[in-house]
Formats: structure tokens, C-alpha cells, sequence
């Protein structure tokens, strides 16, 4: 009988699979349902997929196309391309609902070094929370 090992693409697109299941648990996780994170079930039926199927993906068994990707980052509300580690888990919450203008901008960021990503970063989330204020201050 003779065995074949996987080849380096394979290897690779398995430790992505793995990578990106695990983002994707993380941000199930930390994604509250009330005071409780969103359950895997939970998650599937907002998606209208069969809930093993949030396992496998989580698990790096099965691969998971970009419109899923998609779907699940609006459901859990955080940008795409967090599961990819890109950004921050806070960057990636404020990112969400991101237009296609500020997309090239954000793919730029990412792309700077660690130090000044991370400034920038510190920056939008000081933003963020000084617009936060304001409007709950107006309410």
C-alpha cells in the first residue's frame, strides 16, 4: 500500500482552514447573546446552514468560501478580514460595515509596520470612543 503525503499548497491550505476556524470560534465566542456567547447552533441557524457544518469549519476540516466568510463576519459583526489576523479584534469590530473606499485605506494600514499600525489602530479606537460619548452626551 503506498502512502501519499500531502503536498506544500495542501499543507497550507490546511493550516489557513485551521487558522481562520479558529478566528471564527474566537469571534463566535466573544460575540454575546445576552451574557452568554453565541452557541454554534445559534450561530447556524442565523446563517440557515446545517449546524455541523460551523464544527467542521471551526474544526479546519472543511474549507469555507468567501461568501461564507462573509456572512459570517456580518453575523458576528466583525470586518472579513479579521479571521485572516489582519487586524485587532477591536479594529475589526470598528470595521464591520466597511464601504469599498475605506476598504483600500484599511488594506493599506495593515500593510504599514507593527508600530505604526498599532498607533493608528490607538488612534481610530480614541475616535471612536470620543464620537461614542458625544452621542450618548446628545441622547
Amino acid at each position: 500500500m503506498q502512502v501519499t503525503l500531502p503536498t506544500e499548497r495542501q499543507r497550507r491550505f490546511s493550516t489557513v482552514k485551521r487558522r481562520i476556524g479558529h478566528r471564527i470560534r474566537q469571534a463566535r465566542e466573544r460575540h454575546n447573546a445576552g451574557n452568554q456567547p453565541l452557541s454554534q447552533e445559534a450561530l447556524a441557524a442565523r446563517l440557515k446552514i446545517y449546524p455541523g457544518r460551523i464544527w467542521e469549519i471551526e474544526n479546519g476540516i472543511l474549507g469555507i468560501d468567501t461568501q461564507e466568510l462573509a456572512d459570517i463576519a456580518r453575523e458576528l459583526g466583525v470586518h472579513p478580514g479579521w479571521f485572516y489576523g489582519g487586524y485587532t479584534w477591536e479594529l475589526g469590530r470598528l470595521m464591520g460595515d466597511v464601504s469599498g473606499s475605506h476598504l483600500n485605506l484599511l488594506k493599506s494600514i495593515t500593510e504599514l509596520e507593527a508600530d505604526s499600525r498599532s498607533l493608528i489602530e490607538n488612534l481610530v479606537m480614541l475616535l471612536s470612543k470620543k464620537e461614542t460619548a458625544s452621542q450618548a452626551a446628545g441622547a
